[in-house]
């Protein structure tokens, strides 16, 4: 047998927020009748609504509490990118963009270049001002930053930092750590091979 106190209850649902807060509940009480029932109404921003009807208030509660849980889920969802398209089609990830080496997993986020994982070390002593490292493999990734990895890549990169690299200068990847260290400090602190003649991509 139905309980004959009515309920309303109202979750506010924003498909577009990002941040996982807690969902407003508005709880509305209706008048009691000899067949009134319990009601829970699903109200969206956009104002489509949905309503059930349910015969307890146990079982309203648990219904509210099953769709807080997959509202306040679908909120907090990671973001899942794809970096196929940054390792692949991008001009020059196929390599290094400091020392050459092969299929480089590592990459600077502010200066959206791929390297390989000794010089993504010297990347992090450089300091995150300069460089902001993460892996490819082991970091979570949002599409923002994966975007500005698409925008700039080794090639249009490299166009701008070894603008004036004497040829044969660059070190390869079996050159030692303090040569590549030295070479890494030149190009993005002192900024030695930049030119002023190239129009500054990053």
């Amino acid at each position: 047998e139905c309980d004959k106190e009515d309920l309303t209850e109202e979750l506010c649902v924003d498909p577009g927020k990002e941040s996982c807060e807690k969902v407003p509940l508005k709880r509305k009480r209706l008048s009691s009748s000899e067949h009134s029932i319990h009601e829970l109404v699903l109200v969206s921003l956009g104002g489509s609504q949905w309503q059930f009807q349910l015969c307890s208030q146990e079982e309203m509660f648990s219904w509210e509490k099953c769709i807080k849980s997959e509202i306040l889920h679908s909120l907090c969802r990671k973001e899942v990118v794809s970096l196929d398209g940054v390792r692949h089609t991008v001009l020059g990830n196929k390599e290094c963009a400091d020392c050459g080496a092969a299929s480089p997993d590592w990459a600077s986020i502010n200066l959206g270049i791929l390297v390989c994982i000794e010089c993504s070390g010297v990347h992090r002593n450089l300091g995150s001002h300069i460089s902001k490292v993460r892996s490819l493999n082991l970091d979570s990734w949002t599409a923002q930053n994966v975007k500005a990895l698409e925008n700039i890549g080794n090639s249009a990169a490299n166009a701008y930092w070894e603008a004036t690299l004497p040829t044969g200068s660059k070190p390869g990847a079996n050159s030692s750590r303090k040569d590549k260290e030295c070479f890494i400090q030149a190009k993005y602190v002192s900024k030695t091979f930049c030119s002023n003649e190239v129009e500054k991509l990053i």
